[in-house]
């Protein structure tokens, strides 16, 4: 049985960091969350909720456009890590300690399934690919990882490596059909459909967090060691550093439905905003704390996860 818990909000107005013009963008709603979540990856789900890993209290968590909660029970090894919309309707997430070694499923209404993929260390990162599978980051034995390729079956059928693939993040398909993740190497690593892997380099690059497809056809990427934010082209893989000032240690990067790409500010307590030409904006809101994972809502609005908060919130754009 699911445990139905309800979140009551905490309306705030989250004014940006350059300007205090009046805007109906960067409004904040917080959702309390249960004592001692520490909730970590956000998506949206086929069934136009949000649904997030919840590593402190090992728990799934979905929740509506409404701020209605609903729990199930996570990760056999008590670690939920990210969480992906599968192809197959489902929701996927990957199990972040080294105990059982399992990726995860759950389905809309709770049913909760696990595989164990061969040769599997500590999955981090988990993706829908465009081949209609599901992509994995895997640190193996640290430092060193790979990336995998698994069916919605649960079958493995592609261990991609190469020498310096280590300590491998995120990972996002991108609109050229490849699937990309930010390693530790200070590297992005492409796997294009062919199975070859390319990667493309930046002394600018050391210390990634977060990746995903921009609504320019370009790759995206959180710089924490640095600061800053990325654009790598998926054509010949020309990498853009932007920096300011107000961003600290950002982690989590989605697409916006305004158009834009948005982030959390993981060291600064807010959630930032880059056009696609670089213009970056930063807004607080009371309740945000250490915020982690950020996705696209059904409703306009950019949710996102606060791990130091145990809440989910939710920040209005120019779309919603």
């Amino acid at each position: 049985m699911a445990a139905i818990v309800v979140g009551l909000p905490v309306l705030t107005l989250g004014l940006p960091a350059t300007t205090a013009a009046a805007s109906t963008v960067g409004k904040v709603t917080i959702y309390p969350l249960p004592a001692n979540s520490k909730p970590l990856s956000i998506t949206a789900g086929p069934d136009g909720a949000l649904w997030f890993t919840d590593s402190g209290r090992n728990k799934i968590g979905r929740i509506t456009t409404a701020g209605a909660l609903t729990e199930y029970p996570g990760a056999q090894s008590g670690s939920p890590h990210s969480i992906t919309a599968g192809p197959d309707g489902a929701l996927w997430f990957t199990d972040g300690g080294f105990a059982n070694r399992t990726i995860g499923r759950i389905t809309t209404s709770g049913i909760l399934s696990s595989f164990a993929p061969p040769h599997l260390g500590a999955a981090r990162g988990i993706a829908a690919g465009p081949d209609g599978a599901l992509w994995f980051t895997d640190l193996r034995e640290y430092p060193h990882g790979a990336i995998g390729r698994m069916t919605v079956s649960g079958v493995m059928t592609g261990d991609y490596s190469s020498t310096g693939m280590d300590d491998p993040k995120a990972i996002a398909a991108g609109p050229d059909g490849s699937m990309w993740s930010p390693i530790g190497t200070g590297e992005i690593a492409q796997i294009r459909p062919d199975g070859r892997i390319i990667t493309h380099e930046n002394r600018f690059l050391s210390g990634m967090s977060g990746i995903a497809a921009g609504p320019d056809g370009k790759m995206w990427v959180t710089i924490h060691s640095s600061n800053s934010i990325g654009r790598i082209a998926t054509t010949d893989g020309k990498i853009t550093i932007y920096s300011d000032f107000e961003v600290r240690f950002p982690m989590g990067i989605a697409a916006g439905p305004d158009g834009a790409v948005w982030f959390t500010n993981y060291g600064g307590n807010s959630i930032g905003r880059i056009t696609t030409w670089g213009m970056i904006t930063t807004y607080y809101g009371v309740g945000i704390n250490r915020p982690t994972g950020i996705t696209a809502g059904p409703d306009g609005a950019m949710w996102f996860t606060n791990s130091g908060g145990s809440s989910i919130g939710r920040i209005t754009t120019a779309a919603g």
